[in-house]
């Protein structure tokens, strides 16, 4: 659930025993636990985390909010951020840094 399940070279690895081990005592020795997805909620819970302590917080939206936006839509948008209209416009959603692989 942390990213800790990969430690060690087996599950029954000394690394992954402890990287078990701490991570149950953070799930179970703070006041909440926050969670980006709803899959990640799901697994927060059956590690024995209770319900009302897993607050959903996506670091992205829900993709449904931009299924009506029409074309007139985005070109008010575009307008409003100085956006050229004859551009594709890419967006990155993540960690930008040298660990990866991104240029300062």
């Amino acid at each position: 659930m942390l990213g800790l399940g990969m430690a060690g070279k087996s599950k029954g690895g000394k690394v992954a025993k402890l990287a078990s081990a701490f991570e149950r005592s953070g799930l179970h020795n703070v006041d909440y636990v926050s969670t980006i997805s709803r899959s990640m909620m799901n697994k927060a819970q059956e590690k024995g985390v209770p319900a009302e302590k897993v607050i959903f917080f996506p670091n992205w939206s829900e993709v449904a909010r931009f299924r009506d936006v029409t074309e007139q839509d985005a070109h008010v948008l575009r307008a409003q951020l100085r956006l050229p209209e004859d551009q594709k416009i890419i967006l990155y959603s993540g960690n930008i840094g040298e660990s990866r692989g991104w240029k300062a």
